[in-house]
């Protein structure tokens, strides 16, 4: 049956998504299926329901397509090369076909002058594409620039959302210790916050203890002022009777 677009069934490292993205196009797009006949059964349910058209690539029928031995000789003296675009991705085993189909003759190289240099080595016989995406096809051309308005591959896509997961989960992680600590932080201040309030009353008992106790000492030193004045007092009145009573003898 249906296996699944190629896009799907590969998994290419973040730096060269741009040059797979670029050398594979829409075949990104086609439809990689087990056999023959699951491609004409597909063909033939978009034709039914005019749902648009699509490539097939059956696992059994899609021929190979790899560098001679010659080639790979000859590219192992030339500086700047990455390496053969089969080679460099991953894929489930049996996907091989499909893949050598499509990247077993793709190089991948550096910068636009390895690319030139590969390509005049290799006599303009071999696709090359550039970590850029520039692309020299075979027989010679070359094609490379930027558009105006910069478009992502769906490879790039991929790398993105693969990044942007990361990143969330990353984020979750650290938001959940960040909620943990500050639970365990609420309560120290809750804590904290309680051992306060219970040094307050305490102080507050020991304030009015202290006010109660002054109070009272107040109170005992005004008592004593006035037993003294009442002493004094007496003591002078004992005198002037005294005085008195000489007199009159």
């Amino acid at each position: 049956g249906v296996v699944g677009a190629v896009a799907d069934r590969l998994q290419v490292p973040a730096k060269l998504a741009k040059a797979i993205d670029t050398a594979l196009g829409a075949q990104l797009q086609n439809v990689v299926v087990t056999d023959e006949q699951a491609a004409k059964s597909a063909i033939r349910y978009l034709t039914e329901k005019r749902a648009g058209r699509a490539t097939f690539l059956p696992r059994t029928t899609v021929k190979p397509r790899e560098l001679s031995s010659e080639k790979r000789v000859l590219l192992q003296n030339v500086a700047g090369v990455i390496g053969i675009a089969s080679e460099l991705v991953e894929y489930q085993v049996e996907d091989r076909p499909i893949v050598l189909h499509l990247l077993g003759a793709l190089v991948v190289a550096k910068d636009l002058d390895a690319a030139t240099k590969i390509a005049t080595t290799l006599n303009y016989s071999v696709k090359i594409v550039t970590l850029a995406g520039e692309v020299i096809n075979a027989g010679g051309s070359l094609t490379g620039g930027q558009e105006r308005q910069k478009r992502t591959g769906l490879l790039e896509q991929q790398q993105q959302l693969k990044q942007l997961t990361a990143d969330i989960t990353v984020m979750t992680e650290k938001l959940s210790t960040i909620e943990l600590e500050g639970g365990k932080t609420k309560q120290k201040v809750e804590y904290l916050e309680k051992e306060r309030k219970d040094l307050q009353q305490e102080e507050q008992v020991r304030a009015q203890s202290v006010q109660a106790v002054t109070e009272k000492l107040q109170v005992a030193m005004l008592a004593e002022k006035q037993q003294e004045t009442e002493v004094k007092t007496l003591s002078e009145t004992f005198e002037q009777t005294k005085g008195t009573d000489n007199k009159t003898e």
